[in-house]
């Protein structure tokens, strides 16, 4: 029996061959498909506004006083882009980030039913949300805010970037490769001039450009 992820609800199934040559058109495609099932399951999904948010960076710094596992009653309300997202069973955390910081939030299944929190777990990465709920501090040490209630904003469309890839440097910006064979060549003593020869430090003699043969000390030899 295959093992069901608890935060997409989908089977751990090893990728097949039509998933390995999933493009951007189709994801784009799902969705959009997504947003639509997020639309009719919660009227309140997409609002026009959202009002009475607080900077992520002011909830921060408000709660540094806060030991590891203390909690409070006191509500925030936030919203940003979701960057990660992790856990499992009746528990998840996910990333809150906006223009001033990162937010952990705590989201319990017991606290926000199983409609709810399921619905909240199958977001993407990108998805804009917003958060009612109460600071705390993680067992762990990390500020945090308990999940009572959520409203998604907007459905992101595209995947964002991969930090981790390196954009591929254009082939104009590259720089060219120097041939150091060709900078200095040694003609063998008594060879006729050959354009662009120059002296070389090594021993005997050369023919410089304007056809003069140098000995090893690099004057001009008597014995031409």
């Amino acid at each position: 029996m295959p093992v069901t992820n608890a935060m997409n609800d989908t089977p751990n199934d090893p990728p097949s061959s039509a998933s390995t040559k999933h493009g951007l058109p189709e994801l784009m495609a799902e969705r959009r498909a997504k947003a639509a099932r997020l639309k009719d399951a919660d009227a309140e999904s997409f609002p026009y506004a959202y009002e009475g948010v607080d900077p992520i960076a002011d909830v921060l710094g408000a709660y540094e006083h806060l030991a590891a596992g203390e909690e409070t009653e006191e509500r925030h309300r936030v919203a940003g882009r979701l960057a990660a997202r992790r856990g499992s069973g009746g528990a998840a955390f996910l990333d809150l980030v906006d223009r001033t910081g990162k937010l952990q939030l705590h989201a319990r299944r017991d606290v926000l039913g199983d409609r709810a929190f399921d619905r909240l777990t199958s977001l993407d990465i990108g998805d804009l949300l917003g958060v009612d709920g109460a600071a705390l501090r993680s067992k762990r040490g990390e500020i945090s805010l308990r999940v009572d209630a959520f409203a998604v904003l907007a459905k992101a469309l595209r995947p964002p970037p991969d930090a981790r890839r390196r954009p591929a440097r254009p082939r104009s910006a590259r720089r060219p490769r120097r041939n150091r064979g060709t900078t200095r060549r040694r003609l063998p003593s008594g060879a006729p001039p050959s354009r662009g020869a120059r002296p070389s430090a090594r021993g005997g003699r050369v023919w410089t450009t304007r056809g003069v043969a140098l000995d090893r000390s690099g004057c001009r030899s008597s014995r031409v």
